[in-house]
């Protein structure tokens, strides 16, 4: 296995998933650094503070297209990959190869479900912080649970 080319290439192809990703978990990271834990015990409605929230969410938000984007290039190689390995009957490649399809598809699942749970929060007349940062949360642990996977060679 190690030997092959599509062993290779799809180490070359899990680093560059790897930058991506991480590069994703640190804007993640910038986003939720923008919450004070004070906020969380905050119960007064305050506009200002949700008008702050909800530009914080916009702008992270504008981000995510272009870091998803390359995530998404990435995990499209592991595809054509993934052929190879089948067409050379790679049963090991197959396994490892799949399993980092697999989980690029569930963070791009993730993703989605996080921006329309995000949406709806942040549609609200008050915004509750420790709920978007609930949200949030669980996007970076997704994140950096593919990025384990991602870096796995077994």
């Amino acid at each position: 296995m190690k030997e092959s080319w599509i062993y290779n290439d799809q180490l070359i192809v899990s680093t560059e998933l790897s930058v991506h990703i991480q590069e994703f978990i640190c804007t993640v990271d910038e986003y939720l650094n923008k919450f004070g834990h004070k906020d969380f015990f905050t119960f007064a409605d305050d506009k200002k503070r949700d008008n702050t929230y909800r530009s914080e969410y916009y702008a992270f938000i504008s981000k995510i297209p272009e870091l998803s984007a390359s995530i998404d290039t990435a995990a499209s190689k592991l595809t054509l990959l993934l052929c190879d390995a089948d067409r050379e009957m790679e049963i090991e490649l197959i396994v490892l190869i799949s399993k980092k399809n697999e989980a690029c598809l569930s963070l791009q699942k993730e993703l989605a479900d996080f921006v329309t749970r995000a949406r709806e929060i942040v549609a609200k007349d008050s915004i509750s912080p420790s709920t978007l940062v609930s949200v949030t949360r669980k996007l970076r642990i997704e994140a950096e649970n593919v990025l384990n996977l991602v870096n796995t060679q077994e």
